[in-house]
């Protein structure tokens, strides 16, 4: 059954500075252009592919995001803390039930925010930035 909106997971970050900011709880309307606008800095048509992070939880980001540039948001961690994936641009992380994504659950946050820890790029070296000092989104879509 699809919903108008679905909660989810947003990990933003900054086109300009390359930054990402702290993730947030919000809502985005469940369709496929709002995704879309969403992943491609809200610019129609980006290209969505979907990432699983666990059999329930799925990770939307743009399909061309590492070709066109887009800053390094989030490193992709394993059991043991070693990186993954780096995944670049705005991400939406939201619940999958079969084919059709859900709302996002509270509870959900903290598995997030252990796999996904935020990043920079500085002299091609992959720096992991502690979620407590990043900047908080302040608005936009």
């Amino acid at each position: 059954m699809e919903h108008n909106k679905i909660k989810a997971y947003f990990l933003r970050v900054d086109e300009d500075l390359r930054l990402p900011y702290q993730g947030y709880l919000g809502e985005i309307e469940n369709t496929l252009s709002a995704k879309q606008k969403y992943v491609n800095f809200g610019k129609a048509n980006g290209s969505i592919q979907v990432v699983s992070l666990t059999d329930e939880i799925d990770i939307i980001c743009h399909d061309e995001g590492k070709l066109l540039g887009f800053p390094a948001n989030r490193a992709w961690l394993d059991n043991e803390g070693e990186v993954l994936d780096l995944l670049v641009g705005n991400l939406l992380v939201v619940r999958c039930e079969g084919p059709d994504f859900t709302s996002i659950r509270e509870s959900d946050i903290p598995y997030i925010e252990e796999y996904l820890k935020p990043v920079r790029v500085m002299d091609e070296v992959l720096v992991l930035i502690p979620p407590e000092i990043l900047p908080k989104y302040n608005g936009g879509s």
